[in-house]
This record gives C-alpha cells, sequence and structure tokens, in this order.
C-alpha cells in the first residue's frame, strides 16, 4: 500500500460524518494499478464493508477504527432455498436489527465507538483524491442533496424498479411539484437509459460528469452560495483541468479523481478495530508468522507503526510462555509444550465465541443462523513488557449479528401482533448451515377444519383438526397459517397467523394475532369451519451449535497443511458416522464416539500446530490421548443430533449454552494443567493467564433490550 501522500499531498483531513457526532480520518491506499481506492478490512459483511477510519477527537492518531458502512449495491446472491427474495426493504431491516443491538451496547459484538450522535446513517458523500476535500453528494439539476428514493409509487410513475421489491436503489434530488427531476443516479445499472417516465438514468461516473455544466448555467444567488460553500470544486484552482469539457456525454478528469464514500444514503456503524479475522487467529495462536497476516490484515498506511507493534509482539517463539524455548530452539520437547500450549490458547479462543454467542442468544432470544469465521473477529490487546504475551490476550467478537432473512407469511395478514420468523440468509456458508436446517421442513400444507374457542387481546384460540397425523416436523413455537374457506364470526375471510402452543396427533393449537376492533364475541363461540393450514418452521438456537462444532474444527485442524474444506470433509464424514451407528442398540455413545475418533486417520493432536513440519520431531502426540479424545466428543455432542448424547436433538431446542461454556472452559482448564504442569513457574504464569482471560470474558447482561 502506498502512503496517500505520495500520491496527493496531505492525508485526509477530518469528515464531519454526523452532524453532531465525531469528526473521522479515513485511510486510503492503492491496488495494484495505482489507483486510489477506499481500504476495506477483509471481514465485511455480506451488506456492508468495513472501512479504515481514525477518529479525531481523541488525539489519539495511533488508535485504529473501522467504518462499517451500508455498500452501495448488493448483487443479487444465490437462490434462496427457502424462496425468500432479498431486496432493499429486508436489507434495510437486516441492518436496522444489527443497529438495535449495537445501540443496545451488546457485548457480544464488537464494540461501537461512543460518539455523541445516535444518528445512524451517512448522507450521500463524495472525497477528491487531489485536495482531500469531503462534501456531500448534491444532484447537479437541482443543487438539493441526492436523496435515496424510497417511494415506490413514484419510481412506478417514473417506470423504475420499485425499492422494495429489488436491489437497485436510485438517487435524485428535491422533486418540484410541477415537474419530475431530468436524472436520476444509481450504482445499480448501465447509465444511458431512459425511464419510461422519461427520467435519464445515469451512473455514479456521470454524476461526476454532469457538474461539469454548473459553470455554464445561469444559477441563483441561493445556489452560488451553497456551491461555494458546500461544493470544493467550485472555487478549486484545479477546476479548469478537471471540468475542461461542458458536453454531457464527454469524459473529464474530475470522474476519475472524484470517488464515492457513499453513494446513496446508508447505515453506518464506527466501530473498534479488530486485529484478526477468525482464521487467521486460528492461524497465529497455532505458531503462524504474524508479519505477513497483520499486514494483510492491517492495510492501512497510517496504521505502520500498530502493524509492526503487534506482528513483534506476535511473531516468533519469544512470544510464548514456555521457559527457555527461545534459549533452547527446538527439539521433540520444546515442539511437544508448544502444542500443548496452542492447545490451550485455541480452547481459550473457542471458549469466547461460545460466551458471545450465548450472548446473543440471551440478548435476542433468536438463533444466530449465520455463524461462520466471516462472522468473528479477534482483537488483541498488545502492551509492550507487559507480563503476559500478546498471543494470550486475543478477544473473540461477533460482528454480523443479525442477516437473516425475516419472513413474514401473509403479509395482508399482519397485525402487530404477528410472529416474525427468521431464516438463514441466501449467502450463509453451506459449510456452517446446520442440518437441522431442513429446507423440505420449512413449510407444510393441510387441509382440516379450524375450531375458534376464545379471544382476547388481539388473540384467538385455535384448534385444527386432520384426519391424519401431519405435524411431525411441527413444535410449540413454530408459526401457523390458517386461511378459513368462508367467513369467521367478526373476523371475516381473512387469514390468521399465529404461533403453535401444543402438537397433538391429529390436532395442532395455537394463538392467533387479529386486528383491533375484529375480535368475535363471547356469543360466538365456539365455531368450526373447513379451513387450510400451512406451517412454518421457528429455528432454534440448537441451529447455531453445527456452525460452532465447525468453528472449533477449524481452529483445531486447518493449518498450512490442511484446508477449512479438507476440515469439512473429515468432520462431516466423522459426525454421519457417528450418527449411523448410535443406535439405541450399541453401547455407550461416549465409547462409540471415542472408537470412531481413534480410527480416524488425520486427526491427531499434532494438527494443533500450524506448521506441520514439526511433526517429525515429535514422537507421539503432544495431547494424551484421552484428553484430545475429550475434545473431539465435544465436537461431536455440538454436530450431532443423537438423542441422550447431543446438547440438541431438534430445530426448535434452546442451546444449552451455559453447559456448552462450561464444558469447555473445563476442557481449557485440564489442558492448561497438561501444558504448564505443577512447576512453581508455570502455575506462576498460568495464573496470569486466568487473571488475563477474566478480565476479556464479556459480561453477563442483567435483561434483553
Amino acid at each position: 500500500m502506498a502512503h496517500p501522500e505520495t500520491q496527493a499531498g496531505p492525508w485526509t483531513p477530518p469528515h464531519q460524518l454526523w452532524p453532531d457526532g465525531p469528526a473521522v480520518r479515513l485511510a486510503l491506499g492503492a491496488d495494484a494499478t495505482g489507483a486510489a481506492n477506499w481500504v476495506e478490512w477483509p471481514a465485511s459483511g455480506k451488506f456492508s464493508r468495513l472501512l479504515v477510519a481514525c477518529p479525531t477527537w481523541r488525539g489519539d492518531e495511533q488508535k485504529l477504527f473501522v467504518l462499517k458502512l451500508q455498500q452501495d449495491a448488493t448483487s443479487p446472491l444465490a437462490a434462496d432455498p427457502f424462496g425468500i427474495d432479498l431486496n432493499n426493504a429486508s436489507i434495510d431491516r437486516a441492518w436496522q436489527r444489527e443497529l438495535h443491538a449495537h445501540y443496545a451496547a451488546s457485548a457480544a459484538m464488537l464494540p461501537k465507538v461512543a460518539a455523541t450522535t445516535e444518528s445512524r446513517s451517512l448522507p450521500a458523500s463524495t472525497y477528491c483524491r487531489t485536495t482531500g476535500a469531503f462534501f456531500k453528494t448534491f444532484c447537479p439539476d437541482t443543487i438539493e442533496p441526492l436523496r435515496t428514493c424510497r417511494n415506490d409509487a413514484l419510481l412506478t410513475d417514473f417506470g423504475l424498479e420499485r425499492y422494495t421489491q429489488s436491489l437497485i436503489r436510485y438517487a435524485m434530488g428535491a422533486i418540484d411539484g410541477s415537474r419530475p427531476p431530468a436524472r436520476v443516479y444509481t450504482w445499480s445499472r448501465d447509465g444511458g437509459r431512459r425511464s419510461t417516465g422519461g427520467l435519464q438514468v445515469r451512473r455514479r461516473s456521470e454524476l461526476y460528469r454532469d457538474y461539469a455544466g454548473l459553470w455554464q448555467r445561469d444559477l441563483s444567488t441561493e445556489q452560488r452560495t451553497r456551491l461555494e460553500r458546500d461544493f470544493p470544486c467550485w472555487t478549486c484552482p484545479h477546476r479548469s483541468e478537471c471540468y475542461a469539457s461542458a458536453a454531457p456525454d464527454s469524459h473529464v478528469l474530475a470522474e476519475d479523481r472524484l470517488v464515492p464514500l457513499n453513494y446513496h444514503e446508508a447505515h453506518a456503524l464506527l466501530l473498534e478495530s479488530p486485529d484478526l479475522p477468525f482464521d487467521a487467529l486460528g492461524a497465529v495462536l497455532g505458531g503462524a508468522p504474524a508479519a505477513g497476516l497483520v499486514g494483510q490484515y492491517l492495510p492501512s498506511p497510517t496504521q505502520q507503526e500498530r502493524r509492526t507493534l503487534l506482528a513483534s509482539c506476535l511473531d516468533g517463539r519469544r512470544a510464548w510462555l514456555t521457559p527457555g524455548a527461545a534459549a533452547t530452539g527446538c527439539g521433540p520437547a520444546i515442539e511437544a509444550q508448544l502444542a500443548r500450549e496452542v492447545a490451550s490458547l485455541k480452547l481459550r479462543a473457542f471458549e469466547q465465541v461460545c460466551h458471545s454467542l450465548a450472548l446473543f442468544h440471551k440478548q435476542t432470544g433468536h438463533a444466530h443462523l449465520d455463524l461462520s469465521p466471516q462472522q468473528v473477529v479477534a482483537r488483541f490487546h498488545v502492551h509492550p513488557g507487559a507480563a503476559s504475551p500478546s498471543r494470550w490476550t486475543a478477544t473473540a467478537h461477533l460482528l454480523d449479528v443479525d442477516l437473516r432473512s425475516e419472513v413474514v407469511p401473509d403479509a395482508e395478514a399482519m397485525t402487530p401482533n404477528t410472529p416474525t420468523l427468521f431464516v438463514p440468509p441466501p449467502a450463509a456458508d453451506a459449510r456452517y448451515r446446520s442440518p437441522l436446517l431442513d429446507v423440505a421442513n420449512f413449510r407444510g400444507a393441510a387441509q382440516g377444519t379450524l375450531r375458534l374457542t376464545g379471544a382476547t387481546d388481539q388473540l384467538v384460540e385455535c384448534t385444527f383438526l386432520t384426519p391424519s397425523a401431519r405435524f411431525q416436523h411441527c413444535k410449540p413455537g413454530d408459526v401457523v397459517r390458517l386461511l378459513p374457506s368462508r367467513e369467521l364470526p367478526g373476523l371475516g375471510d381473512r387469514a390468521l397467523v399465529g404461533r403453535v402452543t401444543e402438537v397433538q396427533t391429529g390436532q395442532l393449537r395455537a394463538m392467533a394475532s387479529v386486528p383491533a376492533g375484529r375480535q368475535p364475541s363471547a356469543a360466538q363461540l365456539p365455531c368450526e369451519v373447513p379451513a387450510e393450514l400451512v406451517t412454518f418452521q421457528s429455528y432454534g438456537p440448537a441451529c447455531d451449535l453445527w456452525g460452532l462444532g465447525m468453528l472449533l474444527a477449524n481452529l483445531l485442524l486447518v493449518h498450512d497443511g490442511r484446508s477449512a474444506f479438507d476440515t469439512e470433509d473429515l468432520v462431516r464424514g466423522l459426525v454421519e458416522r457417528f450418527e449411523q451407528n448410535a443406535t439405541d442398540g450399541q453401547s455407550s455413545r461416549e465409547e462409540l464416539a471415542r472408537s470412531l475418533i481413534a480410527q480416524t486417520k488425520g486427526l491427531d493432536s499434532t494438527s494443533l500446530l500450524h506448521d506441520q513440519r514439526g511433526r517429525s520431531m515429535l514422537m507421539s502426540e503432544p495431547l494424551p490421548k484421552h484428553l484430545w479424545a475429550d475434545v473431539w466428543v465435544f465436537v461431536l455432542r455440538l454436530m450431532s443430533r443423537t438423542g441422550r448424547f447431543a446438547f440438541a436433538t431438534s430445530h426448535h431446542d434452546q442451546a444449552p449454552m451455559d453447559e456448552i461454556c462450561e464444558t469447555i472452559a473445563n476442557l481449557a482448564q485440564r489442558v492448561e494443567i497438561e501444558a504448564f504442569g505443577t512447576e512453581p513457574r508455570r502455575q506462576e504464569l498460568a495464573l496470569v493467564l486466568a487473571a488475563q482471560l477474566h478480565q476479556t470474558k464479556p459480561p453477563t447482561p442483567t435483561h434483553a433490550p
């Protein structure tokens, strides 16, 4: 990365992103072609990007932050197996859920930087590479700020795609009631097209091209004043070369020098900076050279000192707790000791992920449904000369917390009490998607009789009767849609949507929500009508356990000789063999699990080390076989659905995260005893580690937001 000073003079001046909030410096870098681009942190979400930032109100220029910003345009994702359409409105709702969690100060997530504002969106903004100036993007026709049009009726009149039914967004200036705008701008479509309503659709480069005609127009005094105040190009000495041509379709240099921070109004969060993604954390904890990883994931040219400090603190055997390791070099004993310490570090890092996920479940009451390495990041608390090495100070945080797809079973039946369903996002990583998320069971239909037995507080008690048992996959908490064949007393013929309360053979009970003022009277109940029923599974926290188990498997096994895909094949095969053999006629499931683990080729504790060349030095596995087997029994319990063995066996089970956190903590403690032994010096170092972990463990919330 080239420093911006080598390209465009001094570094970026502060940009007041929020009117009542912090000024922020944004770092620039250069791509392979030498063109300056925003430096994006690689662990951004599916609908967002992370930009390197330095708030200026603290006076600490080496403090690194990231600006999490909604993407300007979202490409259509892979076909959603649940049949849920992704559109601008659903992405906005996902962002609102994440913003709510962040502003509720969730300790499960990457911390939000404290600011003086509650504003959660940024206007469309542009940056000049040459002068380092920012300005709010405006419409060249009206000299008004460009605003994203969310008015579906207006867009339909213009012959454009609706905001709520597409992934295309259009920006336009203020609309005069007597005439529509002449041009609209989008990041999502090719330029030069005209809508059926006479609008010309322009692309982002053409927006800056259209600014060239401003100097030839007859502007009002108010418009000129506004341009002088808010448009740096208006009085810039480079204006003549940047806007040499005023022809609407002629290229101007401004197109190359002006780049959008965000082309549309965008949701935004200012977050503490992560140091490494979860995958990279596993490599560093396993002994991989940190310099290259840190340089890759801290790309900001303004953070050279930070990168050097972090890499030096993480690199080399001198950073490990093994007494005398740096002096004695490598050997079987040293290599075995390092592997035991790696096991301790990795299990403690995973314990923090479990605590974060448990906290998320408690705060939201829902499953995450998109747990993968891309959703977990790590921060190091680097303090030169501290008692514990920097490798021991990593804390894990969830990054994207709520990118699930939101489902409304029947829009016409919606009321304030209508339950919301969440399913995995269309682009969820299939390697971490639980087998409990069976697409075939997502919804089921049946014909039968609907009986209304009571009504209270905009809710009606429903019993659905059917001659055959069709509810084998339905459980209390799932959502049901009931469509009567004729009008219901006091309700009409509208569909009812509610939560299942009880499931029996041949019948299902539910509480359905109804609009205010549309409640049947006591005299009209009970009543029966033929009806159609459709059930929708409501996925619980148990669905997160498969992804959790895969995270731990990758953390333990992925190294310079084995990829995450290799690990997936190995672990999935192990789980399938276990579930096929774990019948009631078998002996203890624990014994079966240990037997399969012992027979699985390539599943040994030497895989803990990132550099597998050290395996040749080890005469035996660094961890005792019984302890290593216990770790993998824990993985199998997370990922299996076998009764009386697995942590959860149903899509709707409430994952016992407290038990999971306690189990992994006990495993980590046993590994620490193996790693540090009983020598006084090693006991002292273990106490340092325990104190550090106690300080960084996420706090337990007192109440849900």
